[in-house]
């Protein structure tokens, strides 16, 4: 089991064995995390969470080569609905409220995996707003660049833009502008 585990993990950040990371990590996030993209009320969240666990049953996102691992996995998801999902849903609409206020031309994040981040380029995007990820570290890993949900990411140079092509990021949002700890040199 630990074995399958592991190659079901490697899957998910080996570009090679899993193609199509991009529109794999895209299902997870909308399957696994229906809040992601959190409606723009300050209403709390009706979470179903036996429809929740039925629904990610059915879509077996979670079984490796026949075995389930949601069971090992639910306490964990149950927590976060329960306890993160409202945290966020306020978050996300107070974010949204002081962007449309503020109508800046373009937000800039270092990244937007993270939940703070993320939720600015989300909100961002939803009223039009451009955003930009400006690379911070060299890349060791596709879960840290991939999916880019920014308008664009500013990158070093050839190098990272060829890498995140070959992770699946669109040509039209990568801009090779240099590092910007050498730029005075």
């Amino acid at each position: 089991l630990i074995e399958d585990f592991t190659e079901w993990l490697h899957k998910l950040v080996d570009v090679k064995k899993a193609s199509r990371l991009r529109d794999l990590l895209h299902a997870f996030n909308s399957k696994v995390l229906p809040i992601a993209y959190p409606p723009k009320s300050r209403e709390p969240l009706s979470l179903n969470l036996i429809e929740i666990k039925k629904n990610l049953q059915t879509e077996r996102i979670f079984v490796v080569n026949g075995v389930d691992l949601l069971p090992a996995i639910w306490d964990k998801l149950e927590y976060f609905y329960r306890c993160e999902a409202g945290r966020l849903q306020v978050f996300y609409s107070d974010v949204h409220a002081l962007l449309n206020q503020l109508q800046p031309k373009m937000i800039v994040v270092d990244e937007d995996v993270t939940e703070f981040n993320r939720v600015f380029v989300d909100a961002a995007n939803s009223i039009g707003i451009r955003s930009l990820v400006v690379q911070h570290g060299l890349p060791g890993n596709p879960l840290g660049f991939v999916p880019l949900e920014a308008t664009f990411i500013a990158v070093w140079g050839n190098y990272m833009k060829e890498v995140l092509l070959e992770w699946g990021v669109e040509q039209s949002k990568i801009i090779i502008t240099g590092c910007p700890k050498y730029d005075s040199l």
